[in-house]
């Protein structure tokens, strides 16, 4: 199985850097949703039939759904982009260290924590440097995403750089101690794996 995963992981891998570079500014962002969302099927089913299916209510779930949202269905939405850029380089670029995520190819589970924790951070990067530059001097309904906006005031640069994803995280926030502590026990009883039990045993 590890050599299959090898491949399997060795080939994303490679194919990632070529589709960036050769269509870096539409392929690309095709290729990186059908990679996520085929690693995130597979996290999905193992994780249930494991037993760790409380870990998939984290947060770093929610975000790759906004940020895979944002690319297909709402592309010229500056609000979405800044949250998805927001978590992109904050919460989720920080869970690569604290989660210890390690690149190993032969180790599908392992690949798909780093592409959760990392991909986000390399696509909006990518969208903020290079596509939406590369597209500016395309009329505004041919470009794939919408400018930058320019905030002219500080009322609208803490309301885009704090209020709305600050106000996207705490919806997450209710609907994970929903799932958690609400819907069912065995979180707090400690009869679930979650990042909760994790870090309730950790004392770092």
């Amino acid at each position: 199985m590890d050599k299959i995963s090898y491949v399997i992981g060795t080939n994303i891998t490679i194919s990632f850097a070529y589709v960036i570079a050769k269509y870096p500014n539409d392929f690309f962002y095709d290729f990186a949703t059908v990679v996520c969302c085929v690693l995130l099927v597979h996290r999905y089913i193992t994780f249930w039939f494991n037993g760790w299916h409380m870990y998939l209510s984290d947060f770093c779930y929610f975000a790759n759904f906004c940020v895979l949202y944002f690319i297909n269905f709402a592309p010229k939405s500056s609000v979405l982009f800044i949250m998805s850029y927001c978590f992109g380089h904050g919460v989720l670029a920080v869970a690569v260290l604290a989660f210890r995520n390690s690149y190993v190819p032969h180790k599908i589970d392992m690949l798909t924590s780093v592409m959760i924790h990392a991909v986000p951070y390399v696509v909006t990067l990518h969208i903020k440097w290079y596509t939406i530059p590369a597209q500016l001097h395309l009329p505004i309904d041919q470009q794939r995403f919408a400018p930058v906006p320019i905030f002219e005031t500080w009322s609208d640069s803490a309301t885009y750089l704090f209020g709305y994803p600050i106000l996207f995280y705490f919806f997450w926030v209710v609907i994970y101690y929903i799932i958690q502590f609400v819907i069912t026990e065995k979180v707090l009883s400690l009869e679930y794996d979650s990042v909760f039990r994790t870090f309730l045993g950790n004392k770092a």
